[in-house]
């Protein structure tokens, strides 16, 4: 199989009790532009879901190059499946996400190599998002852009890494129970961080609902005045928000 893999993109999904929702994420994958998609190598990183997860993964092997390895919290899960890549870059994806734009991937590729970035994102939005949902993910979306003045960040919802500055960074923190995602993006030079406008994803949203906007913002308050405290973002409090 490694032979015939693409060297210039791996895709890695971290997952737990996803069967609703990873099956619209390959499909959005398999409905991309970017020729060599088939040829890409996918790893699912499994936190031992217990429901149909795998099943709904395996039935996508004839068509995708897909596998599984054992995951656990989403810095645990990215990090095995970034151990696997060989390829020049890594594509880390949430496995409740779906790509809305058939040019995404290939857009990010091409201005990851055109500026030479170490790290690129998107915009995200929830999927039948209301107005609370949309004023919500809108003040995101703004925040991402201006982090490109100031410490970048990105979400693991959606990010691309050069995995030769992935690997120099250390990768994910997997001591840290939240905001993995902009603990190491921070990390990135201004100018080699990247946000492409040129489509979009949409998320569940399922943890953000079930968690409370309230006490969403408050985290992300937090966070700010926590910035250079890695013993806040370890703290066993944060584990809560990922349980099912």
């Amino acid at each position: 199989m490694s032979a015939k893999l693409n060297k210039d993109l791996t895709i890695v999904i971290p997952a737990k009790n996803e069967e609703h929702f990873i099956g619209r994420l390959l499909d959005s994958l398999l409905a991309q532009d970017y020729s060599h998609i088939k040829r890409t190598h996918i790893v699912v990183a499994d936190a031992a879901s217990v429901d149909n997860t795998r099943r709904v993964i395996k039935g996508y092997s004839e068509r995708l190059c897909i596998s599984i390895v054992e995951g656990g919290l989403p810095p645990v899960g990215r990090n095995a499946g970034a151990r696997l890549a060989k390829s020049r870059y890594i594509l880390f994806l949430d496995a409740d996400i779906e790509l809305k734009n058939k040019a995404l991937i290939s857009n990010v590729l091409k201005k990851m190599k055109r500026k030479r970035l170490d790290c690129a994102t998107t915009n995200i939005w929830a999927r039948d998002g209301g107005t609370l949902d949309n004023v919500f993910y809108g003040r995101g979306n703004v925040a991402q852009y201006l982090s490109r003045y100031m410490l970048p960040y990105a979400s693991g919802m959606f990010m691309m890494f050069d995995r030769g500055k992935f690997e120099e960074l250390g990768g994910f923190n997997e001591a840290h129970l939240y905001a993995e995602d902009y603990r190491l993006t921070k990390k990135v030079k201004r100018k080699k961080f990247g946000i492409i406008n040129k489509g979009h994803i949409v998320t569940s949203n399922r943890r953000f609902k079930k968690t409370g906007y309230a006490t969403i913002a408050k985290r992300h308050i937090e966070s700010i005045f926590h910035s250079f405290d890695d013993d806040y973002y370890s703290d066993a409090k944060h584990l809560s928000y990922w349980e099912d």
